[in-house]
């Protein structure tokens, strides 16, 4: 029996070596899976104009891994994020058995919104980005609309982060039912 593991929908799939176009058409879709991948730039930060986010009455926070945009005015449990955001990367490295090394100079876009034009007439926020009810994220941009409670913000920070460091580091997010 033959095991491909990747990114084809987040799963195993067992192929058994009397099935050649079982294995070929397993193969045309990773290959496929990982040139869209490539081809869209996935884990690219996107090009950013600071002039207009700031014209747009958007602020940056930054931390090591992460450029969080907002429009939420300062407050101390929105000025943390991006030093919640670094502290976890270190416990994702460790729970998912990734080398700290290796991550060092991954970046992540994130936008915390409470008016989502803002965000798209920015340029932070792309047509492409299908709507959600609290948080969505695709490949190394996460983006989420302001929460009824600090906690809860930080949660859906860390829970779309988790997402974008499963897709870069892992190649994936693992079975439908994990993701």
């Amino acid at each position: 029996m033959i095991v491909l593991r990747g990114s084809i929908a987040g799963s195993r799939h067992w192929l058994r070596p009397s099935q050649p176009r079982s294995v070929l058409a397993a193969a045309v879709l990773l290959l496929v899976g990982l040139a869209t991948v490539t081809e869209a730039g996935e884990f690219d930060l996107p090009a950013l104009d600071e002039g207009k986010i700031r014209a747009a009455g958007i602020r940056k926070l930054t931390g090591k891994a992460i450029a969080l945009y907002t429009d939420l005015p300062a407050a101390a449990e929105i000025d943390e994020l991006p030093q919640v955001f670094d502290a976890a990367v270190s416990a994702w490295c460790h729970y998912f058995g990734v080398d700290a090394a290796k991550v060092a100079g991954w970046r992540v876009v994130g936008c915390v919104m409470q008016d989502m034009a803002r965000f798209e007439g920015a340029g932070l926020c792309p047509a492409s980005v299908p709507e959600f009810p609290h948080g969505y994220s695709r490949g190394s941009q996460l983006w989420l609309y302001d929460q009824p409670s600090g906690y809860y913000r930080r949660h859906l920070v860390l829970h779309e982060g988790t997402h974008c460091f499963m897709q870069r580091w892992l190649g994936g997010a693992g079975p439908p039912w994990y993701m």
